[in-house]
């Protein structure tokens, strides 16, 4: 095997270890390709995976964002709407304090009288 004539004289050998030469390195390219397509598929899966986290997270922070706005203008309009925001404001300007006190402090006063109802 080690001499070019002993592996010239048996066509078939050679044939057969360029075959088998053929098969195996076949064989490592689909290997080889299997692995390329896998960590393809898993470098898709990871990006797919952090972009679904991430909509989610901005999903959810903007659903916490809309209930707190939600929150805060409910909370205004019923402070609006309710006379006792009339008869708060009648004390601020009737204490001699600029009526702007008056519109700063009804939100939180209003947040307050509902969270003690509820």
């Amino acid at each position: 095997l080690h001499h070019p004539r002993s592996l010239n004289s048996h066509p078939s050998l050679h044939s057969e270890l360029s075959n088998t030469a053929n098969k195996n390195t076949s064989e490592a390219i689909s290997a080889f390709q299997l692995v390329k397509d896998y960590s393809q598929f898993l470098r898709a899966t990871n990006y797919f995976v952090f972009y679904l986290l991430l909509s989610l997270w901005i999903h959810a922070t903007l659903n916490k964002v809309m209930v707190v706005l939600t929150g805060i203008c409910a909370c205004l309009m019923s402070c609006l709407m309710n006379h006792r925001w009339k008869d708060l404001r009648t004390i601020q300007l009737g204490g001699g304090r600029p009526p702007r006190m008056g519109r700063t402090y009804c939100p939180l006063w209003c947040c307050s009288q509902q969270q003690l109802g509820s």
